[in-house]
């Protein structure tokens, strides 16, 4: 980006008309998955967080960046004088294409400013980044100092499933179908192996919306019922998503648009070249039979 281009960019305070463009901004973070646990806000509580020391960066009309901040009052930190009020900065958050241009260093220097004038001058800024490096440097080089330091360690990985519709932030889906009682899986052209319909959630869909596109792209399903089973949070050694897994019934397919599947292949038992852990993947399907059984459906569950 150009200076010229830079010059357009203004910092204002963060102010209720602005809110359905942050609540944008925030669908993008959540999106990214650049920080562990983000969770959009409803607008109501956006609206609610708004307070004096929060400020917006825009191009133009349009919101590109803002910092949100709040006031913590009668404090016990063992670094700020104890009784006293500190500024907490909650969320600072850039687009992409507006990184390392020194936005970040504006909204945090007016929220200072406001803060300072009115007569609070400590401040504390807690991350969940997984970039931690970048953001240690960037509060550092305004001043801020290293309290306290938080590390996790995770050995292996784990699934803890949880009723469908109680994890938000959904970011996989996963399609168990069948066909004339037949379970439906997709040859993968890279990998060379079986897997069940599904994938991302791409940005501006649902789970619901991600199921359908997935199921369409990867088999060519064109007239089914989908039903939504139970959601799942993965935590991996480095990484955790929040995923949902559905049942699809397929009545017809058309053509299996040329994306990332070679073929669909139609079984009664599981194929020996699968993509993901064969065990878990047996696992899921012995539950979704038994959906299928309180449902009058009594398929054979598949054999590994």
């Amino acid at each position: 980006m150009h200076s010229e281009q830079l010059k357009s960019i203004r910092i204002e305070p963060f102010v209720e008309a602005y809110v359905p463009q942050m609540h944008q901004l925030q669908q993008i973070w959540a999106f990214e998955n650049i920080t562990y646990g983000v969770v959009t806000d409803d607008i109501a509580d956006l609206t609610a967080a708004i307070t004096p020391y929060c400020y917006i960066a825009l191009n133009g009309d349009t919101v590109i960046g803002y910092l949100t901040a709040s006031v913590v009052e009668a404090n016990e930190m063992n670094i700020f004088p104890r009784g006293g009020s500190f500024i907490r900065v909650d969320d600072v958050y850039i687009l992409r294409e507006f990184r390392s241009l020194g936005i970040g260093r504006q909204l945090l220097a007016r929220c200072e400013q406001q803060a300072v004038q009115d007569g609070m001058n400590h401040f504390m800024v807690s991350s969940a980044t997984k970039d931690a490096e970048t953001v240690r440097k960037f509060y550092m080089n305004n001043g801020y100092h290293i309290w306290t330091t938080h590390f996790f360690k995770r050995i292996g990985s784990v699934n803890i499933e949880y009723p469908v519709g109680e994890l938000d932030n959904i970011r996989y889906v996963a399609v168990y179908t069948k066909h004339n009682g037949q379970w439906v899986l997709c040859f993968h052209k890279k990998r060379q192996t079986w897997e069940c319909p599904g994938g991302h959630v791409e940005m501006g869909e649902d789970a619901l919306t991600a199921a359908k596109r997935e199921l369409r792209e990867e088999t060519g399903a064109s007239l089914y019922t989908l039903t939504p089973l139970w959601d799942y949070s993965h935590y991996g050694e480095t990484h955790s998503n929040n995923g949902r897994v559905f049942f699809a019934d397929v009545e017809a397919f058309g053509d299996l648009p040329s994306h990332e599947m070679d073929r669909i292949g139609f079984f009664d038992d599981l194929p020996g070249n699968v993509t993901y852990d064969r065990s878990a993947m047996l696992n899921n399907l012995a539950r979704v039979e038994k959906y299928m059984q309180a449902h009058g459906n009594l398929s054979r569950p598949l054999q590994g």
